[in-house]
């Protein structure tokens, strides 16, 4: 797989409503990188997530990191530590250049076999979505499958939790939403 093939999506189009939305509901949004093992390939992608209150990813501050990672025989396994901002990026590029010169490596430890990519619209995940407020027309395109949350600020808007879709679904049921008339104003995914 490509770098290029991966969808990254940053944090630039976050509004103060989203981090508000998320709050209220407890959480916090984060930037998350995800990758799931799906049949015979990966589903990758970057973008910003709202970390529910409890998930690892809720309590990580400034310039801090979490990895987990699930494996068939040891289960979950967490590592964290610093490794975001100006100052540990470089300590740990400089830690690998002096440990990769010192053992005689010139170069990463990556195989030249390319790894299949699934398209993440195609898994189930668990979004928030942020819209006008207009909670019939988000249940009769969602059915059970939205938590609505109000906001006592934002009285014009609301947020809503959907589990279990997929990215392709979740666009064929936005544009519903947009074709009759309810303004979507932004979708994270949602980990807990």
């Amino acid at each position: 797989a490509d770098y290029n093939e991966i969808n990254v999506e940053g944090i630039g189009a976050i509004e103060k409503a989203d981090i508000d939305f998320a709050r209220e509901a407890g959480g916090v949004v984060k930037l998350f990188a995800v990758s799931k093992r799906v049949g015979g390939g990966f589903a990758v992608t970057v973008a910003p997530a709202v970390a529910s209150r409890g998930s690892r990813a809720y309590d990580l501050d400034d310039m801090y990191n979490s990895v987990t990672i699930v494996g068939k025989y040891s289960g979950e396994l967490a590592f964290y530590g610093a490794g975001a901002g100006k100052l540990p990026t470089a300590a740990a590029v400089v830690a690998d250049i002096i440990n990769s010169r010192q053992k005689g490596f010139s170069g990463c430890y990556w195989s030249s076999e390319k790894l299949k990519l699934i398209n993440y619209d195609d898994i189930p995940e668990n979004y928030f979505i942020r819209t006008a407020a207009n909670e019939k027309i988000i249940r009769n395109i969602f059915a059970d499958n939205a938590v609505i949350f109000a906001s006592d600020y934002y009285k014009d808007q609301l947020a809503f939790l959907t589990v279990g879709i997929t990215g392709r679904d979740l666009k064929y049921k936005l544009t519903e939403l947009e074709n009759a008339g309810v303004k979507v104003y932004s979708k994270l995914l949602f980990q807990n």
